[in-house]
């Protein structure tokens, strides 16, 4: 499913935001772990381009080529009717699931990436916010927070993360390309506690489907403690997620990816 087409300017643009893709897979093996998921995996794609010095946000100039950064995409739960969610509500889980890269400023081609706070290999990594951290439209979200304090990051302990590329000791760039993330998404349930992570997918025959809206986060300084609103920007259109929400009972082979487009 495009979360974030190319179509979006600053998905488009490198440094202002990446294109973003989710799929939704199961396995043709029945899930023997211990965690409470039923097999389902939801891997997040973006598009990585090199950033330049350039494209930083404007109030946030002058930068050095030793200036620590993120960016990424954020996917906003949206109610049924695809419209913002009431703060007053506690019972959905995230309010918001961000994937976000973090790398050394340059103007040069390759960038050098700063470790993600679920390892210190990792070259980034994804959370999922409340409604405090996420607020309106993202106006939650600083520089200084984007590296796990600014919501619950899901790590290999907790849903069992894989990166890829695999985050190793001899990999210290980042090369332009796809950059995924994937885990196991929890069991279907009809509410969420609003610190646990949510369920996302189309809902059977789409009567549920959860509907999102994505929002480009422009690269800025992971020092920042001040919301830079001219760096978060929405994407054009609402999306609706389709495919199967849970498996049936007693099915274990799925296969196909089921969010996929």
């Amino acid at each position: 499913m495009s979360i974030l087409p190319s179509s979006n300017t600053c998905a488009a643009t490198a440094g202002s935001g990446m294109v973003t893709t989710w799929t939704l897979a199961g396995s043709t093996t029945a899930y023997a772990g211990t965690l409470s998921t039923d097999g389902y995996t939801l891997a997040a794609t973006a598009t990585w381009k090199n950033p330049v010095l350039a494209s930083l946000i404007t109030t946030e100039n002058p930068y050095t080529t030793s200036s620590i950064v993120g960016m990424g995409t954020c996917v906003e739960t949206l109610t049924t009717a695809g419209a913002v969610q009431a703060t007053t509500v506690v019972d959905n889980g995230n309010f918001a699931i961000c994937h976000f890269l973090f790398y050394t400023a340059k103007a040069s081609a390759v960038v050098t990436f700063t470790k993600a706070s679920t390892g210190t290999y990792d070259w980034g990594l994804t959370m999922y916010l409340n409604t405090t951290q996420w607020g309106t439209a993202g106006s939650g979200i600083k520089g200084s927070t984007m590296n796990g304090s600014g919501g619950t990051a899901i790590t290999t302990a907790t849903w069992g993360m894989v990166l890829s590329p695999v985050a190793v000791s001899t990999v210290t760039t980042i090369a332009v390309g796809a950059k995924i993330w994937t885990w196991y998404q929890p069991t279907q349930a009809t509410t969420y506690a609003a610190t646990a992570l949510r369920r996302y997918g189309g809902g059977y025959n789409n009567s549920t489907a959860d509907k999102v809206k994505a929002y480009c986060v422009s690269q800025r300084l992971l020092t920042g403690t001040t919301h830079q609103a001219a760096g978060i920007v929405a994407a054009s259109a609402v999306v609706t997620l389709t495919g199967a929400s849970a498996l049936a009972a007693g099915a274990v082979a799925f296969g196909a990816a089921a969010l996929a487009i």
